[in-house]
């Protein structure tokens, strides 16, 4: 178990199958936009919580028995069978099944960023401003050393 709750509760979740995303805001992270997404995969980085979820899934394997390879074996079956019933869709569905399993495919989702206009000039106004205070410092310093 991770000494940090919101790390374990994060490993769980995707040790069940939960979205990176989904599984950060389960953990009780609040984030907007795609942060779920980054931040998800930041954590995902850290070997304790990779090494948490590989021991999960073990588990998981334990307990049900069931194993990538014991599922692809049936997918297998699934497809012969359908090609035996003249079934093309389900030939399909079976192959697909397979893909997916074995990483072949993987599902992608879009994200994308917005800056509102006003973000933008509030912070170029800030930057401005910040210059000018360093600017005058300066100046201010300056006048300091001249010798009248």
């Amino acid at each position: 178990m991770l000494s940090n709750a919101q790390w374990e509760k994060f490993a769980c979740s995707v040790a069940e199958g939960m979205a990176i995303g989904a599984a950060y805001e389960a953990a009780g992270y609040a984030t907007t936009g795609n942060a779920s997404e980054v931040n998800g995969c930041r954590l995902l980085k850290r070997p304790e919580v990779a090494e948490r979820i590989r021991e999960l899934q073990a588990l998981a394997v334990e307990r049900t028995g069931e194993t990538i390879e014991k599922i692809t074996g049936e997918l297998n079956d699934a497809f012969k069978m359908a090609k035996e019933e003249g079934r093309p869709d389900r030939m399909v569905a079976a192959s697909m099944a397979k893909a997916k399993l074995n990483g072949l495919i993987v599902e992608k989702s879009e994200s994308t960023v917005t800056h509102r206009h006003e973000d933008r000039v509030a912070q170029r106004e800030a930057a401005i401003a910040r210059r000018r205070r360093e600017l005058q410092e300066r100046a201010d310093g300056a006048d300091g050393d001249v010798v009248h």
